[in-house]
């Protein structure tokens, strides 16, 4: 049986560690430029040094649980503009996920990767493609940049290596793919603004609670998952119209 990280005689790579060949060719194929589509992403701290040659790679990243709805009429909108808009009308879960990948984006940007955020359809579907794609080669399969889809030994992931007609059809779902991506310039400045937001209301939450609830005593409010809501003076969670002053 082959090791795993080995490649075998039919361009096939079996990932996990130890992986000398799958970075000789990351490192051979991806000297001049080297594009990676993954669904997931290890930060630069934690994995940078995986990619052994000094260009960094262009970074398509899929996301999950974003409302492609939501981002409709945002596409052609300022860069900061656009992630805040899309921060502040998704739900508390989508924009917790979504926040988690900008942060790891962002520490492949401020090395010196491109990257780009591929979001679903408009048929909700999503970007869950992993590809390495060198200039000549290309590896296809379902490993994606990852700490754990590259190098965990508990993993079952290959990645197959393709030529010629192949590289160029993947060359051109590269091209529009990455078009239609989101550039994270200006996210990371959205996401401190809305993360900002967030813990100045459950700061005042805690406060609160460590308040007497005296005369006309407002406790603190917030954005939740079900949408703006509060607790009033009587320490009872409702909704904005609904909150007055407690005698």
């Amino acid at each position: 049986m082959d090791e795993p990280g080995m490649r075998t005689e039919n361009g096939l790579f079996r990932c996990g560690f130890p992986t000398p060949d799958l970075q000789l060719w990351l490192a051979q194929h991806g000297r001049e430029r080297l594009r990676i589509a993954t669904y997931g992403l290890s930060t630069f701290r934690y994995f940078g040094h995986y990619l052994t040659n000094d260009a960094l790679p262009e970074l398509l990243v899929g996301v999950s649980g974003i409302d492609s709805m939501l981002a409709l009429d945002l596409h052609d909108k300022p860069a900061r503009e656009r992630w805040q808009q899309l921060l502040n009308r998704s739900d508390y879960e989508s924009r917790k996920n979504l926040l988690r990948m900008l942060r790891k984006a962002s520490d492949w940007h401020q090395a010196g990767a491109r990257i780009r955020i591929a979001l679903p359809g408009r048929s909700r579907g999503l970007m869950h493609l992993k590809v390495y794609l060198g200039q000549d080669a290309a590896l296809v399969g379902s490993a994606n940049f990852t700490s754990k889809g590259l190098t965990g030994d508990d993993q079952h992931e290959l990645l197959l290596e393709v030529h010629g007609r192949a590289v160029v059809q993947l060359c051109a779902w590269w091209k529009a793919s990455w078009a239609a991506a989101w550039p994270i310039e200006d996210s990371l400045e959205a996401a401190n603004a809305v993360e900002d937001l967030e813990n100045a209301g459950s700061h005042s939450v805690a406060k609160g609670h460590l308040m007497n609830s005296g005369p006309k005593t407002l406790l603190g409010c917030w954005l939740g998952e079900w949408g703006a809501w509060a607790l009033n003076g009587n320490g009872v969670v409702s909704y904005p119209h609904q909150l007055q002053a407690v005698e």
